[in-house]
Formats: C-alpha cells, sequence, structure tokens
C-alpha cells in the first residue's frame, strides 16, 4: 500500500511538473512573439525614416530597438543592417562598408558556413564557375523555374532546418534560423553591390559571391544583380577597339567569351523575372536586346564560324524557347512594340521564337496587340508586310472562332479570326479618313454618314481603339507576381 501511494504521489508531481513546464514555454513563446512584434514595428519605422531623409530620427528608433535585443537575438541583424544604410546614406561609405561586413561575418559564424574561398579569386573565374557550374557553364537544359536549389542538389539542405536551429544561437527556433537566413542573404547582397560601386573587389569574386547567396535564399533582386555584373561585363568586352588590337586566335576566343557572357545575362535576367515583375522594366528590354542582336551577328564571320559561339548561341535560343512559354504574356506586353519592330529579324531560328512570343500574346490580349500589327501589316516594306501577315494567319489557325470566343457586340461569337477581320477593315477604313481630300476648297466640314459611308456602316465593331493610357499594363506588386497571369 505504501509503495502504490509513493507511485501515485510520483506520478501526480509528474503531471505538475509537465503542465508547468507547458504553461512555461507558453509564457516563453508569447513573449518571443511580443519581442519579435516590437522590434519589427520598431525597424519598419526606422526604415521609413530613413527613407524620407529623417537619419537622425531612424538612428535614434535603431538604438532603442536594439537594447530590447539580446546580442546573439537573430532580430538584432535587421536593426543592423539598416544602421549600416544610414552610414552608406550619409556619404561614409568605407564606415558602411566595413560595418555590413561585420554584420555578414556575424551571420555567416551563426549559420556554420565555411569562409568564401573565392573571394580572393581573379575576374579568369567569371567564365568558369559562375551559377555553380564547371567548366564553361553553359547549362544546355537550363530550367528556369524558382525555387530552392536544394531541389536541383545545390545549396543548402532545407530539411535539416531543426537540426541547424539547434546550432545557431544555442537552441534558437526554426523561424530564428530563416530570419538569420533572410538577414544574411540582405546583407550580402548590400554588401557586394556597395563593394561593386566603389571598385573594392573584382568582378569574379562578386559573382562567386552571387552564387553562394542563390544557393542560400534564391531571390530576383540577386538573380538581377547578377545579371546586371553580367551586362557590364558583356558591354565592356564588346568594344569594338578590343577587337582591333587582337590576333585571329585572340579574337576567336574572343567570341567564345562574348557569347558565354551573353548567355549568363539571359539566364539571370529571365530567372529574376520568373520571380517578380519588380524589374521587368528594366531586365525584359536588355534581354530581348541581347538576344536580338546576337543572334543577328551569328548569320556573319567569323561568329558564323566558330563552333562554340554556334552551340552558345542555340543553347540560348533553347533557353528563350523556355522562357517564352512560362513567362506570361502581360509581361510581353511593356516591350511588344521592341518585339514587333524586330518582326524582319534574319535568324529564322530566332524569328521562330520571336513568332512564338507574338502568338502568345495576341491571344491573350488581341485587343492590345493588334494595334501594333495593324501597321506592320500596311507596311510599305514588303518582307515586314508579309511576316506580319504569316503571325495573323496562324493566329487565325490556332485561335479561331471555335477554340477562343467572345461575345461580340452584336451577341454573336467572335474568335481572334474575327477580330483580326475587324482590325484590318476598320484599319483600312481609317487610313481612307486620314487620306481623303474635301470635294471642294470651299468645303470646311465632312460629314461620316455622307462622306464616309462605308466607316458609318461597319460600326458597332468588337475591336476597340485603346487610350494610351489603357496599352500599358497593371503589373502586380507582390514577390512572385510573374506567376500571375
Amino acid at each position: 500500500m505504501l509503495s502504490d501511494s509513493f507511485r501515485q504521489h510520483n506520478t501526480n508531481t509528474d503531471s505538475v511538473d509537465t503542465h508547468q513546464h507547458q504553461l512555461l514555454h507558453r509564457h516563453c513563446t508569447c513573449l518571443d512573439s511580443v519581442l519579435r512584434q516590437s522590434v519589427y514595428t520598431r525597424h519598419q519605422a526606422a526604415q521609413l525614416a530613413r527613407l524620407a531623409g529623417f537619419r537622425a530620427t531612424a538612428l535614434g528608433i535603431l538604438i532603442r530597438a536594439e537594447t530590447t535585443c539580446l546580442p546573439s537575438s537573430a532580430l538584432l541583424a535587421p536593426l543592423q543592417i539598416e544602421h549600416s544604410q544610414i552610414l552608406w546614406d550619409e556619404g561614409h561609405t568605407g564606415d558602411a562598408i566595413a560595418s555590413m561586413g561585420r554584420v555578414v561575418d556575424a551571420l555567416s559564424a551563426k549559420l556554420n558556413m565555411p569562409d568564401d574561398a573565392a573571394n580572393n579569386g581573379s575576374s579568369s573565374l567569371l567564365l568558369g564557375t559562375a551559377a555553380g557550374g564547371a567548366g564553361s557553364g553553359v547549362h544546355a537544359n537550363d530550367g528556369l523555374s524558382p525555387g530552392p536549389l536544394s531541389q536541383s542538389g545545390g545549396g543548402l539542405d532545407m530539411g535539416k532546418d531543426e537540426a541547424e536551429a539547434t546550432s545557431i544561437g544555442g537552441g534558437s527556433s526554426i523561424h530564428d534560423l530563416h530570419d538569420t537566413r533572410a538577414s544574411f542573404a540582405k546583407a550580402s547582397l548590400l554588401l557586394s553591390q556597395w563593394q561593386d560601386m566603389t571598385k573594392a573587389v573584382d568582378s569574379g569574386s562578386l559573382i562567386n559571391r552571387y552564387n553562394k547567396l542563390i544557393k542560400i535564399q534564391e531571390s530576383d533582386k540577386v538573380y538581377y544583380a547578377c545579371g546586371h555584373l553580367y551586362d557590364r561585363l558583356f558591354s565592356m568586352l564588346s568594344k569594338p577597339d578590343l577587337a582591333l588590337r587582337l590576333s585571329k586566335a585572340q579574337q576567336d576566343h574572343r567570341s567564345t567569351q562574348l557569347a558565354s557572357v551573353q548567355y549568363y545575362v539571359i539566364r539571370y535576367y529571365s530567372r529574376a523575372l520568373m520571380y517578380s515583375s519588380r524589374f521587368l522594366y528594366q531586365a525584359l528590354p536588355r534581354l530581348l536586346t541581347v538576344w536580338l542582336d546576337f543572334g543577328a551577328s551569328i548569320l556573319n564571320p567569323p561568329e558564323s564560324k566558330n563552333s562554340r559561339v554556334v552551340d552558345r548561341f542555340k543553347t540560348i535560343n533553347r533557353v528563350m524557347h523556355n522562357f517564352a512559354k512560362r513567362l506570361p504574356a502581360f509581361n510581353f506586353l511593356v516591350v511588344l512594340s521592341q518585339l514587333v519592330s524586330r518582326i524582319c529579324h534574319p535568324n529564322e531560328d530566332v524569328f521562330a521564337v520571336l513568332e512564338v512570343i507574338i502568338l502568345s500574346v495576341l491571344e491573350l490580349y488581341p485587343q492590345q496587340t493588334l494595334w501594333q500589327l495593324m501597321g506592320v501589316q500596311r507596311s510599305t516594306y514588303a518582307a515586314r508586310s508579309e511576316r506580319c501577315n504569316s503571325i495573323l494567319a496562324k493566329a487565325r489557325a490556332l485561335h479561331g472562332a471555335d477554340a477562343l470566343t467572345r461575345v461580340g457586340v452584336r451577341g454573336r461569337n467572335l474568335g481572334v479570326g474575327g477580330l483580326i477581320q475587324q482590325a484590318s477593315k476598320l484599319t483600312d477604313q481609317l487610313l481612307g479618313l486620314c487620306n481623303a481630300l474635301p470635294p471642294a476648297r470651299t468645303i470646311t466640314t465632312m460629314h461620316m454618314a455622307k462622306d464616309f459611308k462605308t466607316l458609318a456602316k461597319s460600326t458597332p465593331l468588337d475591336i476597340i481603339v485603346p487610350l494610351q493610357r489603357c496599352l500599358v499594363p497593371a503589373l502586380p506588386s507582390a514577390p512572385g507576381g510573374a506567376e500571375h497571369g
């Protein structure tokens, strides 16, 4: 009886301890949530004050916020990053870079990351190890889907978050681990951009650092920064005066280098666009220009006789074909005039991809796209007119009234083919209106019902004449908006 009572007492004691432990855990979790929200609010206030130009106010907010954080807390890093940005905005570039470097080193130590041995590398590394590859680094099958690189064998293993969380700061939560990774990515990106602006490091080191960031946390900012760096390298390497001082063998090597750099420009810009529309106006026009110009130059010697350059172009064209099919069509509305202006591209392989892009935009946005094509269809240059008619004929065949139907103003089903027909007839009538002359010099007024009977009888129409502001697409503001149409 005594032993049974003792066991019952121990059981009751264990249950009480377990209950107290649960209450203590909930209390600590609640306090952590309140502290996290308080620091986040102050960080946002400091950021807004800095952006508004009130740097002293922002600095005071940061100092008060830092006093509430433990030295090892993951919440301290965003405040330190903001402090470094204030130093940069005030013109203290050296202090800002040194401060941000200390933040990066501290976060790197928390993440148990090895030192970046490539930081002391030379710019010769930029073609060989970029994008995490070896050799030429050019990937023939470039999947443009954004997502964790751990799924493709690169980067950190996201399945080991719990194991890594216990090694960061002595029992930190998974939430702290994600915050630490995000802070490390932001701090490293800002540090790399500042060092690039001040010419503190070479291009090879920057590219290797960007690849390290991509493995930690992919984002449109990192992809765009890396693509922009390659774009600048391409501009430097493609200066005409450089080729004049080179031998034939050196020119061939330079052509191969230029082809590889153009591949990386397109690769990183396209991946940035797949994440969001944040850099749409900067990246997409430049990406298309590099691709279209390279496609035209590949037809001329010495590029056409260089097998490596030709292989690079084929890889780039495959990347562009995949990109054209995966990027939502509304993004191409921004560059529709650029696409239509290159409709007479001499390279048939490039035109095939260009045709796919225009057809995809025409299918979803016929009212906006047709007005760009009608002017080309009426071009006095026969080649332009023929190419445009070819695209419109394919649109009628692929997306006729049976494949894509809309209810017209007269209650009938109207497909893309019907809209093309209406747009063509309306364009002819409007051209006739523009070229019309009054029957006599004394007549100052002309009437549509009397002088333009055909135009009057053609209304109402399903085709619209849009205002200029209606031709500018409204882009999604949230990250990942490129995935939504």
